[in-house]
C-alpha cells in the first residue's frame, strides 16, 4: 500500500506514457508473485505462520476441546498467550486475562497475573479470584508446581498446554487424571515410567484421554510411545497411535517414532519410507539420519546404508553413536572398500566396552586387513579378537 500511495502521484504525471504504466504493472505482479511465495507457501520463510485459519500445535486446542466436551465452568487461570483463543473458542467460560491488556485489565492486575510462576504469589492469586481451573503452557513452572499440589489434578494436555482442575471441585474428571505422567515439558524427548507397573497404569490413563476425543496429537504419540516400551505386543498398537497423531499434527518427530516401531515389528521397508517421510520434513534430523542407515544396512542395502550414515556423521561429528560406525563399517566390507571400513569399524571397536561387541568388531578388522592383503595387519586384530 505504501509503494501504490507514492507511485501515484508519479502515475499521474506519466499518464501520456505508455511504457512506464507497463514497466509498474510488471513490478506489481513480479513483487506479486515473490511476496506471495515467500509468505504463504507451506515451505516458505515465513509461510509457517501465515495462511488462513490457526497454526497447528500454537493454541491449546486439545486442552479447550476437552473443557467444552466435559462443560467445564468455573473460574480459570489461563496464560496470557491463551486468553484470545479462549475467547474465540469457548467463550462460556470467562477468561481470565487476554492480549486487551491494557485497555482492559490495569496495569496492577496484569503485574500480578505475571507473578504466578512463583508458588506464594499463585496461593494470593487462587484465593484472591477463587480459581478452580488453570489452562497453561507445558513448560511453565506453574505447570510443575500444580502436578506437586494434592489440590490440583492434570486432566487434558495437547501440544502446548495443560488443563488442571480443582479435585474438590471437579471430582468426576479428576477422578481419571494423569497422575502417572510427568508432562510438564514442551520438548520432543517425552519421558515415560520404567517400572512396568506404572506403565501399564500410564497407558491406561492416556487410552482414556484419547478415546475422550480431545483431538490432540501429543496424547496420541505420547501412548504410541508407552505401546512401543511395551515390547513386541505393543508395536502395532504403537505404529497405529503415531498415524493417528501424524494426521492431526504432522511433524517430524512423530515419523521417526512411527518408523522405530515399524522397524521394531519386522517391518523394514515400511521403516524406511517413515525415515524418509521425517527427513522430508527435517533434513538435518540426525536421528533419523541414524535410524534410516541402519534400515537399509539391515535390510541389505548397503549402497543407501553408507549414504544415509556418512550425512548422519556429517552433522553429529564427534557426537556420532556406536551403531553409525559399526554399520557404516559392515556396509563399506560389503561393497568392498576395505579400507573405509577398516576405520569405521576401528572407530566402533574404540566406543564400546562390551567385549562380546568388541571381539566381533576386532574379528572384522582383521578380515578387513586380509581382504587388502596386509596380512600382518590381519593377524594382528585376529588376536585381539581372541583376547
Amino acid at each position: 500500500p505504501v509503494l501504490a500511495m507514492g507511485l501515484k502521484g508519479t502515475l499521474e504525471r506519466l499518464e501520456e506514457l505508455i511504457w512506464p504504466r507497463a514497466a509498474v504493472v510488471l513490478l506489481a505482479v513480479f513483487m506479486t508473485v515473490i511476496l506471495a511465495d515467500k509468505h504463504l507457501s507451506s515451505d516458505g520463510e515465513f509461510g509457517a505462520n501465515m495462511g488462513l485459519g490457526l497454526r497447528e500445535g500454537k493454541f491449546p486446542e486439545g486442552t479447550v476441546a476437552y473443557m467444552k466436551k466435559e462443560g467445564l465452568r468455573g473460574n480459570i487461570y489461563n496464560d496470557y498467550v491463551f486468553g484470545g483463543y479462549l475467547i474465540y473458542e469457548n467463550p462460556e467460560v470467562k477468561v481470565f486475562i487476554d492480549g486487551r491488556t491494557p485497555t482492559v485489565y490495569s496495569s496492577y492486575f496484569f503485574w500480578t497475573s505475571r507473578l504466578a510462576e512463583d508458588y506464594g504469589r499463585w496461593k494470593r492469586l487462587e484465593e484472591e479470584h477463587k480459581i478452580d481451573m488453570v489452562l497453561v503452557k507445558l513448560e511453565s513452572d506453574l505447570c510443575s508446581k500444580l502436578r506437586d499440589d494434592k489440590g490440583w489434578a492434570a486432566v487434558s494436555f495437547d501440544d502446548i498446554s495443560i488443563l488442571y482442575l480443582r479435585k474438590d471441585k471437579f471430582p468426576s474428571q479428576t477422578s481419571r487424571s494423569l497422575s502417572s505422567l510427568d508432562l510438564c515439558s514442551s520438548g520432543q524427548k517425552l519421558e515415560l515410567p520404567e517400572d512396568k507397573d506404572k506403565l501399564e497404569k500410564a497407558i491406561g490413563e492416556l487410552e482414556v484421554l484419547t478415546a475422550s476425543g480431545s483431538g490432540a496429537a501429543r496424547p496420541r504419540r505420547l501412548l504410541g510411545l508407552a505401546y512401543t516400551k511395551l515390547g513386541r505386543q505393543g508395536y502395532e498398537r504403537a505404529a497405529d497411535e503415531f498415524r493417528k497423531a501424524i494426521a492431526i499434527n504432522e511433524d517430524a518427530f512423530t515419523w521417526y517414532d512411527l518408523g522405530l516401531a515399524l522397524g521394531k515389528d519386522k517391518k523394514t521397508d515400511e521403516a524406511i519410507a517413515a525415515f524418509k517421510k521425517a527427513l522430508t520434513l527435517d533434513e538435518r534430523f540426525g536421528e533419523a539420519l541414524l535410524a534410516l542407515g541402519a534400515a537399509y544396512h539391515d535390510s541389505g542395502n548397503h549402497k543407501e546404508a553408507i549414504s544415509a550414515l556418512t550425512s548422519y556423521l556429517d552433522l553429529a561429528d564427534d557426537k556420532a553413536e556406536l551403531l553409525a560406525y559399526s554399520a557404516l563399517g559392515d556396509s563399506y566390507f560389503k561393497t568392498g572398500e576395505f579400507d573405509k571400513a577398516a576405520v569405521y569399524l576401528k572407530r566402533a571397536a574404540f566406543l564400546t566396552d562390551d567385549k562380546k561387541e568388541l571381539g566381533d568388531l576386532y574379528y572384522n578388522i582383521g578380515n578387513s586387513f586380509i581382504e587388502l592383503a596386509e596380512y600382518e595387519e590381519g593377524l594382528i586384530w585376529y588376536e585381539k579378537a581372541l583376547f
